[in-house]
């Protein structure tokens, strides 16, 4: 089966989100056109970067070469997109726990922000689980990868369609034009014949090659001179 080197395809998902509020939508596309090695790119965010080495196993196991663009997005609802702002509440009683610490042991230093921010209930909880997102993103980049292989296929198809008819079409010529090539060798000979009469000033040598020389020429050097680019234009007008 031919297949064609370009093809695109897409899946996509909707996640809702655990506490039923929010959600998200995962979407892997898929983009390849002609190359003499696999050569796949991604761009996809960095919160499912792990599943990148799976999906880069699927595509070398259905693919062999090409440039392969994939490209996996996550679109967060509103509610989704809030999902990890601050909690100024957790915010405001954290600070007054430290104000607490400092009264009490003035010499313990402040709070970095990195530590404010693993402070439990600092940051608002993500409405869809990491888990699922990466289940998800592997679930469309394995039925991506499958809407590809069906796409470059039918486009395959189509393009051995197309050299079929072609080839039927040459076929249709050449049985037109074979026919002809005899008459045609028989006036490029002649062709050449008069040409050397014209240059030379003398008359064709005739099919025993009979005759003396035309100055260093001989005849029966004209007329193998003849034949050999007869021989030629044959050759070059060979359409079998």
């Amino acid at each position: 089966m031919i297949y064609s080197m370009t093809g695109y395809a897409s899946a996509t998902r909707e996640l809702a989100a655990a506490s039923g509020t929010g959600g998200a939508s995962v979407s892997v596309e898929l983009r390849t056109v002609n190359s003499r090695f696999l050569d796949l790119n991604f761009r996809m965010p960095e919160d499912v970067r792990v599943c990148e080495p799976t999906l880069r196993e699927m595509l070398m196991t259905k693919l062999s070469r090409g440039k392969v663009d994939i490209r996996i997005n996550i679109q967060r609802s509103e509610q989704g997109a809030n999902a990890g702002a601050l909690n100024r509440d957790a915010l405001d009683q954290l600070a007054v726990l430290e104000r607490a610490v400092l009264e009490a042991f003035p010499e313990s230093g402040r709070l970095r922000t990195g530590e404010i921010l693993r402070w439990p209930g600092v940051l608002a909880e993500s409405g869809v689980a990491a888990e699922v997102l990466r289940d998800a993103v592997l679930a469309c980049g394995k039925q991506a990868i499958a809407d590809l292989i069906d796409v470059r296929a039918r486009e395959g198809a189509q393009l051995a369609n197309m050299l079929l008819a072609n080839v039927t079409e040459m076929e249709a010529i050449v049985a037109r034009i074979t026919p002809l090539v005899p008459e045609l060798i028989a006036k490029h000979q002649q062709k050449i014949v008069e040409r050397l009469q014209e240059a030379l000033g003398i008359v064709a040598p005739d099919s025993n090659g009979n005759g003396g020389s035309i100055g260093n020429i001989s005849r029966e050097e004209i007329a193998e001179r003849i034949r050999q680019e007869v021989t030629i234009y044959g050759i070059r007008i060979d359409i079998a």
